[in-house]
């Protein structure tokens, strides 16, 4: 008897731990499963991007009813670029105090009016694989950009390097590595160095100006790309605050000043070049960066090299503010280059260059005709739009057919303002509300089924699967439901792919079902023991 006794007490200990040992193995499927989804809902949002790129034949060739030539009003401006990113580089590094001290070449550029100074404003995540990502190709990165920042892949976007390359030119690149990974085969020239050691603030600049003296001297070159990496090294180590900033600061003013003389010598000899200086994202002022702070998200663009320097204020010379996206699609205006397909970016080659009227304004309608293409195929609201770039246009198409002798002077300006306003609005528009929408409802749902999973954790002593039959029930009644909406939606089986997002839905709904069964079961467990409990006290 005593044995017979042990073994079912044996027995029913086991079929307790194979109990509990499958509900702690439901509990971290489900959850690992959510989480997941979670995170597809918060960092895979639904970004839409063409991997179709530009080409010349996208270039307008009409305004209005009215044919243009265009190799004469869209050609390449410059001979030669260089674009120089200071990592971490932040908007008071130039415009500070710290900036008249640190950057005195640099100032004097600035302050003699051989370059201009822009603030140019960025979104989040401040790590300079997305930020490289939105300079070459006009684009709103991802937060998922911040894991694959650790490993970057070949960029298929369209993108100025890329049109650059396909349209002959040549390009050298030094620098951060994250460049060749994300274009590889793109450089004929390149010497990358890694950011990984981020306690060497000297040689991992070193590396990049020894090469600079002789490709000055070089003629076998169009674009030239340099990433320094110490300034944000010395962020991450030290903070914008620390000992090493001023010198490093210094030590990049004498690079800058040291290209910008070449420059400045090349289009006094009729070779016109422009020369970029810009911070791919900031630096916050406990160190580090990745935010979205304004000393993270704020950064300057030095150019020398242009003909004028528009400012927001002239008296006060406050500079004017674009976006940091709005670079690939300047830069390509400036080498003749279609605008990349996938850019949001407005073009401000007009506010550092004294572009001819024509000209000037062929750019802005075709920057507009770019990014309209873009709003009318993301956004609902697209009337009141599109009316005011007919108006533009046929404003524009009324100057083109007046005589030159008629020509207002302020009539040019008013059109501009009005392409760079319906420009400014679209882009707004595209950036923080459409092409980037988080899966908001997703996020929420999965939260809910989350904390459910961790209350069964803890207030759920074993699972009771007396209600496999009702659930299976369940899913059967709900799919079959499911399957007949769509058929009855679409008319026939082959309109299903959209279905997955509503087998989603049932499958939270199945697991919301599971869990409120094992909860009732538990609670009615707890009042069976707690009756019994009386009974026995009784």
């Amino acid at each position: 008897m005593e044995r017979c006794a042990l073994r079912e007490r044996d027995y029913y200990d086991f079929r307790k731990v194979s109990k509990d040992n499958l509900l702690l193995f439901y509990i971290l499927l489900i959850a690992l499963i959510f989480i997941a989804l979670f995170l597809c809902g918060f960092l895979f949002n639904s970004t839409h991007y063409e991997h179709k790129s530009a080409s010349n034949s996208n270039i307008p060739e009409y305004i209005g009813n009215l044919r243009i030539k265009t190799d004469l009003l869209y050609k390449p401006l410059i001979k030669r670029l260089i674009f120089m990113v200071i990592d971490g580089l932040r908007w008071d590094f130039i415009a500070g105090p710290i900036g008249k001290t640190a950057m005195p070449l640099t100032s004097d550029i600035l302050t003699n009016d051989h370059g201009c100074l822009i603030q140019a404003k960025l979104q989040a995540p401040t790590v300079t694989m997305p930020r490289i990502k939105a300079m070459m190709t006009g684009t709103v990165p991802n937060f998922v950009d911040v894991i694959l920042n650790f490993g970057s892949k070949p960029l298929h976007r369209d993108n100025l390097l890329s049109q650059a390359k396909a349209h002959g030119y040549k390009l050298i690149f030094y620098g951060d590595e994250t460049w060749l990974s994300l274009f590889p085969n793109i450089f004929d020239r390149h010497d990358g160095t890694t950011s990984f050691f981020v306690t060497d603030f000297t040689e991992v600049d070193n590396n990049v100006t020894r090469h600079i003296q002789d490709e000055l001297n070089n003629d076998d070159w169009d674009m030239m790309i340099l990433h320094y990496l110490g300034l944000d090294h010395i962020g991450h180590v030290e903070g914008p605050f620390g000992p090493s900033i001023k010198p490093k600061l210094q030590e990049m003013d004498k690079i800058v000043a040291q290209i910008a003389q070449k420059v400045q010598d090349w289009n006094d000899d009729g070779e016109p070049t422009l020369f970029i200086v810009c911070g791919d994202h900031g630096i916050k002022d406990s160190g580090g960066h990745g935010g979205s702070t304004p000393e993270e998200t704020t950064v300057p663009i030095i150019t020398v090299g242009g003909t004028m320097c528009v400012y927001e204020d002239t008296e006060l010379k406050i500079p004017i503010k674009v976006q940091q996206l709005d670079i690939a699609v300047t830069l390509s205006a400036a080498l003749g280059l279609p605008i990349p397909s996938t850019s949001l970016g407005s073009v401000f080659l007009d506010y550092i260059y004294n572009l001819q009227d024509d000209k000037r304004l062929f750019l802005l309608n075709y920057n507009s005709r770019q990014l309209f293409d873009h709003f009318q195929k993301f956004t609902n609201e697209t009337e009141h739009i599109y009316q005011k770039y007919l108006n533009i246009t046929d404003l524009h198409l009324d100057w083109l057919n007046s005589n030159e002798t008629q020509r207002d002077r302020n009539d040019i300006e008013n059109i501009a303002l009005s392409y760079h306003a319906i420009l400014d609005a679209m882009k707004e528009e595209l950036v923080t509300s459409h092409l980037v929408i988080y899966d908001f409802s997703l996020i929420i749902i999965l939260l809910y089924i989350f904390f459910q999973m961790v209350f069964i954790a803890f207030h759920v002593e074993t699972t009771v699967w007396t209600t496999r039959k009702n659930t299976v029930f369940f899913f059967l009644v709900g799919f079959s439901l499911c399957l007949g909406l769509y058929l009855y939606t679409f008319g026939n089986i082959t309109s299903l792919c959209p279905s997955i997002k509503a087998l989603l839905f049932l499958l939270i709904i199945g697991v919301s079902y599971i869990n409120y069964n094992l909860n009732l079961n538990n609670k009615r467990n707890i009042i069976k023991n707690i009756n019994l409990n009386i009974e026995n006290i009784c």
